[in-house]
């Protein structure tokens, strides 16, 4: 079907002959000391088109970053190279229109749904939700945190924690830059019964930034509302919600038909043993208040374990107890696995929290946690909603083998299977978009949380792969979320079998092509988690390359063997103060929230029917 060429012809004729042509000033790309690109700032929309002309006459590539909530950095930028344009659109973040009749927003793409706290250009007053929020509208739902660009969310296919309101459904329409510089406006066209399959609106909802540049989207609003609910911690056997039930009293059906009325729901995973709690986050729509009421019945809430721990907090005693056992390595030895238990039962203590708040304040309940102090990555592993019951017992059979499973037993000693953070698991909404991991199904999405460290890498990518592999193992199909790691790209799990998951995936392939016919949005990454070129998948995994011996390698020499010990002996040395350091912070923090208790009249670790165990 052709890529509705009346309208973009219009659109990108008007604009051409409007767009300055010697006002960007192109720097060469060079890296900093990070290895992170740098990049063109264009603020209108003829200079991005410039940019993409520019990337094409030179046969170079041109990515857009948002807010760097992608990971890994591959997903993002260009390879590396001078050659190659990285663009950030931090500079064009205005609302440009406010349809009152249909209540629609077209705003730029660079905009920032939250506020980005890496980006000093990002501010409350220029964020989009606090706009809507002012001017009384509101969206269906919104993810964890607000910190990205509005392209950049929508691109990788983000969604909220709800199969009752749809986020996707609310993008009415996408004016995008192709490949060779022309302007698309798309937008869905009801009258034609065929749409949903034709129309490349419903490629570049969810694009991956393989067919353009995105320059501006608009957006179907609401009224305004508040969100009220509640946290419960408990022992997972102790849950309001029979987790490994199939029947009428487990997860998916309390996400579909839920009592309460809870529309919104997020449950967080602590499987680990001596731990096994849950945080169960519920919540629903509660009208809107009068701002002078809304200030005098408000309560913030801020989730997870770690999340609602002053920053202070969060670098003082966390940031370094991750980095420790991060260096620890799993499995982990037998002291490390007991602190762990501790710092985890006294961050997750049992109890219920309620909160009321307004709808873009209380939906994004991660915003609190520190990119800095708390670098936190994940893999996220979207399953068919009525999978639901089978994910769940999978994984706990999983995480609990039996007493006569000796090499299963062996394997999960030491965390090996846990790992020392948590798994998320909350539902999404069936999408319109081809490649969105929740494609005509309502989604159970499943989240394994990494504390990220420079030095992990060989241990993290191996602990994604245990679940990915597991749910192949199983039987269990899945997509992913593009933004988070993916699984290797000729594993069992990666580009063939991703391909077969995704129903219009050639209809994609085609409309990237007609939109994009010179690769310039194509990086590595892309061509070998697409397997866009079939020589990509005969590439040898850096696992499966034998390394050679190093040249001059032989036997040491007694001082080098002296300077090895000694080594040896300072690591160690500095292992066990950090461990003991860790043990005193704990012991002290554990003080303070007793001293809160106290004050609220709470005994400390009451109805905590763990604490001692994990002690």
């Amino acid at each position: 079907m052709p890529l509705h060429e009346g309208q973009s012809s219009l659109a990108s004729s008007t604009l051409l002959e409007s767009s300055p042509s010697s006002d960007v000033t192109l720097r060469p790309q060079e890296r900093d000391d990070g290895g992170v690109p740098r990049f063109e700032h264009p603020r209108t929309e003829g200079e991005i088109i410039l940019l993409v002309k520019r990337a094409r006459a030179l046969g170079v590539q041109l990515r857009v970053r948002g807010a760097q909530h992608c990971k890994p950095r591959g997903a993002i930028y260009t390879d590396k190279g001078s050659q190659h344009i990285n663009v950030q659109l931090d500079y064009y973040n205005r609302i440009l229109h406010w349809d009152e009749a249909r209540m629609r927003v077209t705003v730029q793409a660079g905009c920032h749904l939250g506020v980005d706290p890496n980006n000093p250009l990002s501010t409350k007053k220029n964020s989009l939700l606090w706009q809507l929020d002012q001017k009384g509208w509101a969206l269906p739902d919104l993810g964890g945190i607000t910190h990205q660009t509005v392209a950049g969310f929508l691109s990788t296919g983000s969604m909220g924690g709800t199969i009752h309101h749809d986020l996707g459904g609310a993008i009415a329409g996408i004016r995008l830059i192709d490949g060779t510089g022309r302007v698309h406006e798309l937008a869905p066209n009801p009258e034609d019964p065929e749409d949903e399959r034709n129309n490349p609106f419903y490629a570049a909802g969810v694009s991956l930034g393989l067919l353009g540049v995105i320059s501006t989207v608009t957006l179907q609003c609401e009224p305004r509302y508040d969100i009220e609910g509640r946290q419960v911690t408990s022992p997972a056997g102790k849950c309001d919600i029979s987790l490994f039930d199939p029947g009428g009293k487990g997860l998916q059906r309390y996400w579909e038909e839920n009592e309460q009325g809870d529309t919104y729901t997020r449950l967080l995973w602590l499987p680990q043993k001596g731990v096994d709690k849950v945080e169960l986050w519920t919540a629903h729509r509660a009208g809107d208040e009068r701002k002078w009421l809304r200030c005098l019945v408000s309560r913030r809430f801020k989730r997870r374990p770690f999340v609602s721990v002053p920053r202070v907090f969060q670098w003082l005693i966390i940031h370094p107890f991750y980095k420790f056992i991060a260096e620890e390595g799993l499995p982990y030895v037998e002291a490390t696995e007991r602190l762990v238990r501790r710092v985890l039962n006294l961050f997750s203590r049992d109890g219920v929290k309620t909160f009321r708040d307004s709808w873009f304040q209380a939906l994004p309940m991660d915003n609190g946690v520190s990119d800095k102090h708390l670098p936190t990555v994940f893999t996220e592993m979207f399953f068919d909603l009525e999978q639901t019951a089978r994910v769940l017992e999978v994984l706990h059979k999983y995480f609990n083998p039996c007493s006569d499973e000796s090499e299963a037993l062996k394997d999960a000693a030491g965390m090996g299977r846990t790992g020392s953070f948590a798994f998320e698991i909350y539902p999404g909404h069936r999408s319109r978009f081809w490649m969105s991991p929740s494609y005509k199904r309502h989604s159970c999405r499943l989240d394994v949380f990494w504390f990220h460290t420079k030095a992990d890498r060989a241990t993290r990518e191996a602990f994604f792969e245990r679940f990915w592999g597991l749910m192949r193992q199983e039987g269990i199909d899945f997509r992913v979320h593009w933004g988070k790691y993916l699984p290797p790209v000729r594993s069992a799990a990666g580009a063939e079998y991703l391909r077969s998951q995704y129903p219009m995936w050639g209809r994609f392939m085609q409309v990237r092509k007609r939109m994009d016919p010179d690769g310039i949005f194509l990086s590595t990454y892309w061509k070998e988690h697409l397997g866009v070129f079939a020589s990509v998948l005969d590439r040898p995994e850096p696992s499966q390359v034998l390394a050679l011996p190093a040249s001059g390698t032989g036997p040491m020499t007694l001082m080098q063997r002296g300077k090895a010990a000694a080594s040896g002996l300072r690591t160690t040395a500095r292992r066990h103060v950090r461990h003991g350091r860790l043990y005193v912070s704990v012991a002290v923090l554990k003080l303070v929230f007793g001293v809160i208790d106290l004050v609220r009249g709470r005994p400390d670790g009451s109805g905590d029917s763990t604490t001692e165990q994990g002690a």
